[in-house]
């Protein structure tokens, strides 16, 4: 009998987690992106740090030629943040946003072939 409440909680918990938006951004709006920088008098703030972007989860391409890449941008009077994802030769060359949208892109691949790129957005798997 507690096993079976048990699992009923758990099961409610998860579900209602997935149904909630979490804070993230909202579908309509204009993504939150990179917004200028200014060290007033020499001192590095949080608000400064929070507008440089934060650079996570690098992934090498099948052929080695490329990284793929995601960038989190924070705003900070909305208290929310916005990833995208980007692409750049290995070299530090060619850098480009393949993404840019209100809901955030995460745990980016490459395809096998490297002709493609999966990514999660709200939960679904895009290309």
């Amino acid at each position: 009998m507690k096993s079976k409440l048990l699992i009923m909680l758990i099961s409610s918990a998860v579900l209602t987690s997935a149904c909630s938006s979490g804070g993230g951004n909202k579908e309509e709006g204009t993504p939150i992106s990179r917004s200028t920088i200014t060290v007033k008098d020499g001192i590095m703030t949080p608000e400064v740090m929070h507008n440089m972007g934060k650079v996570s989860d690098p992934q090498l391409s099948p052929d080695g030629k490329e990284i793929l890449f995601g960038v989190s941008f924070t705003d900070i009077a909305q208290n929310k943040n916005n990833r995208e994802l980007f692409v750049m030769n290995l070299d530090g060359s060619g850098k480009r946003q393949i993404t840019s949208t209100v809901k955030s892109e995460n745990n980016a691949r490459w395809t096998k072939d490297g002709n493609q790129i999966l990514f999660l957005q709200g939960g679904e798997l895009l290309k």
